[in-house]
């Protein structure tokens, strides 16, 4: 087969879409394969795809992959006596927060920074020059990962060479990722992540999606699915306010248009516009003590966002 830059064979050749592991996962179903990764053409984000408990090959999401490698990476320098005391993970503010779990569980240093990994690569060459930290591992929920201070950016290269160890590891363990990944939420609990990509319609999209943005400022909402909200996060302003008694601190990022919404039970609702289109992102992460509970606990969160966007703006919207 020779190479074509138009990639006929998928919609679009991202791992963080299944269809991009479509034709993988028929040749795996033919040769009875455990492990499918696949990366993107630049090969700076790789997807896989695992069996679940029924057989049928599912893929995993970039949070997922993030914390089974976060996890795989600690237990394995535990084992070796590798771990530094001051190891620290990095990871945006929009992946999951199952990684501070498993961070805190294991004593090593978790560090939240904006989307996009060049801000992971500033906080490696900041820990190089003050060595307050020593860099583990840093990831996004939009499956880019690094193990290593060989780079600044994401390396599906290694990340993919990563995977097969731990499958392997896994694989001594008679599981395969799909059942390790189960292991991890009875160990550090259950977690579930969406993102949800909203259209504004019409001539006017991006002055109306500014306007969805002030109007969450200056109206903040007070709850989400009845789950009400702890403390506001604005990005923009620079400042984390206490809704209960109004105290204020630094975010300690830099400004960006974020509002970032921490509910009462540890669930997180985030808002974000794309800065080239007329687009919201609404991250939703969510804790709770059994995978039923913490799925449906999402979908509660994710309607109720979509409806709030919805009443917001004055155009039609595309979810």
């Amino acid at each position: 087969m020779q190479p074509d830059g138009n990639f006929p064979t998928t919609k679009s050749p991202n791992p963080e879409e299944k269809d991009a592991l479509r034709l993988a996962i028929e040749l795996a179903k033919e040769e009875n394969i455990d492990l499918i990764v696949g990366t993107d053409p630049d090969a700076d984000r790789v997807g896989i795809a695992v069996r679940d408990n029924s057989g049928e090959y599912v893929t995993l999401t970039g949070n997922q992959i993030g914390v089974l490698l976060l996890d795989y990476l600690i237990q394995s320098r535990k084992a070796k006596g590798t771990l530094k005391n001051n190891a620290v993970v990095i990871k945006s503010i929009v992946s999951t927060n199952m990684a501070k779990s498993i961070a805190e569980q294991n004593g090593v240093h978790l560090m939240d920074v904006l989307t996009g990994f060049k801000f992971i690569g500033e906080k490696i060459k900041e820990f190089e020059t003050t060595n307050e930290y020593s860099f583990l591992f840093g990831f996004e929920e939009s499956n880019g990962y690094l193990a290593g201070t060989y780079a600044r950016d994401k390396d599906a290269i290694v990340a993919s060479m990563l995977i097969a160890e731990m499958a392997c590891y896994y694989q001594l363990k008679e599981m395969n990722l799909y059942e390790a990944l189960n292991v991890l939420y009875t160990k550090y609990g259950f977690f579930e992540e969406q993102c949800v990509s909203i259209t504004i319609g019409g001539l006017n999209g991006l002055e109306t999606m500014k306007g969805i943005m002030s109007s969450l400022r200056q109206t903040p909402p007070t709850a989400f699915a009845g789950i009400e909200i702890a403390k506001v996060r604005d990005y923009q302003s620079g400042k984390v306010v206490n809704v209960e008694n109004g105290e204020e601190q630094d975010t300690g990022l830099p400004n960006a248009d974020v509002l970032f919404y921490e509910l009462t039970d540890g669930s997180s609702v985030i808002v974000r516009p794309s800065g080239t289109e007329p687009k919201l992102k609404l991250y939703i992460m969510v804790k709770a003590d059994s995978k039923p509970e913490a799925a449906n606990k999402k979908e509660q969160l994710v309607q109720d966002s979509k409806s709030l966007i919805g009443k917001l703006s004055e155009n039609d919207i595309c979810i």
